[in-house]
């Protein structure tokens, strides 16, 4: 008995094997067809050739018998390979591995809950269509600040929202000491700030209340002066009007009390020009201050501060009145200084005579 040939079941890896190598080889073939056709050998060739490679060919690939020991005869034979390369094969199913791998490492540290899965089925999908830059990425660092959509309610969401709510929960619950250390560095941050706008506030205060102790101060000082002078003015007056003022030394120009503010060492140096409309009625009028009101009516207090306006500017008149002036002080005055008085006087009484004007109107 003759002992034949053992012939092994083949394998799904050896049957693709050897499609690949058919399909390689039908490819080599192929090419090497076109470029014959290409050079225009292909033109050339007689019949004769033609037909002896085409018998070789037909021989070449003939079936051999079947073998009565082979299971797969009773199958007849393997259907044909796929024309797909090898290496798209091969990139497709590392693919195919990648993707399982990362799913499944998502399931394994994800914080979604078992409800939410038609969501996650969309979220690579979703991911893949970003084309913009994501939020995560455009600070300096890749957490981020998430405070603005860390709070919110995932099913009022939309789908780029919730991506962002997923990766914002999966990176704090990687990252509780990042998170911890922002929320202390922004605890101190806002604190800082309170500080600060306590200090602006309170130096505020104090600026204002140094320009109000100011303010009180130069008005004190002020009045002060205004009530020197307006003492001088009347002793003044009194010392040149008594009886025996006729006997007196002469007058210079700054014996002469003039209606004006001015205080004791500035009256020696006075002159015309400190003679002034703003002058006279800033001095004058300082004198309302110190009469109080004899009524609470409030249109008679108006009525009593116009006639007490009235009343002094027109008692003043009196004094500066050019005609009694001079029949009254003028004449006690030195010669050098009388024409500069007498121009002084009638200053004083132009202006008076404006007040007068202003007050009745």
């Amino acid at each position: 008995m003759g002992t034949g040939k053992l012939h092994m079941k083949e394998t799904p890896t050896e049957r693709q094997e050897r499609q690949l190598r058919k399909a390689r080889k039908a490819a080599k073939e192929a090419a090497r067809r076109a470029e014959r056709y290409q050079d225009g050998s292909f033109d050339s060739e007689d019949d004769s050739t033609r037909k002896r490679r085409r018998a070789d060919n037909s021989h070449s690939h003939r079936p051999p018998p079947p073998d009565p020991c082979d299971s797969d005869a009773e199958y007849g034979p393997p259907p044909p390979g796929p024309s797909t390369d090898y290496e798209t094969l091969q990139a497709e199913l590392e693919e195919q591995r990648w993707r399982e791998k990362m799913w499944d490492a998502m399931d394994e540290d994800s914080v979604f809950t078992p409800g939410n899965t038609s969501r996650l089925d969309s979220l690579e999908a979703e991911m893949n269509t970003y084309a913009h830059v994501p939020k995560r990425w455009r600070g300096p660092h890749a957490g981020g600040d998430v405070s603005d959509i860390a709070g919110l309610d995932p099913s009022m969401m939309e789908d780029e929202e919730y991506a962002e709510w997923i990766r914002v929960g999966m990176w704090r619950y990687k990252n509780p000491d990042y998170y911890a250390e922002q929320a202390r560095q922004q605890a101190q941050q806002e604190a800082r700030k309170a500080r600060e706008k306590a200090i602006r506030e309170e130096t505020k205060r104090l600026r204002r209340e140094a320009e109000e102790e100011d303010k009180r101060k130069r008005a004190m000082r002020d009045a002060k002066k205004t009530a020197e002078a307006r003492e001088r003015y009347e002793s003044g007056w009194k010392t040149l009007l008594a009886s025996g003022a006729k006997d007196a030394e002469p007058l210079g120009f700054s014996d002469i009390p003039w209606p004006i503010a001015l205080s004791k060492k500035s009256a020696i140096s006075a002159s015309i020009d400190d003679i002034t409309l703003d002058s006279i009625s800033l001095f004058l009028f300082s004198m309302l201050e110190s009469w109080p009101s004899t009524t609470d009516n409030a249109e008679n207090a108006t009525d009593k501060e116009t006639k007490t306006r009235k009343e002094i500017v027109r008692e003043t008149l009196l004094r500066f009145h050019p005609d009694k002036f001079e029949g009254r002080v003028l004449r006690r005055v030195k010669e050098e200084d009388k024409e500069k008085v007498r121009e002084a006087v009638g200053k004083v009484a132009r202006a008076l005579n404006e007040l007068m004007t202003k007050v009745d109107t």
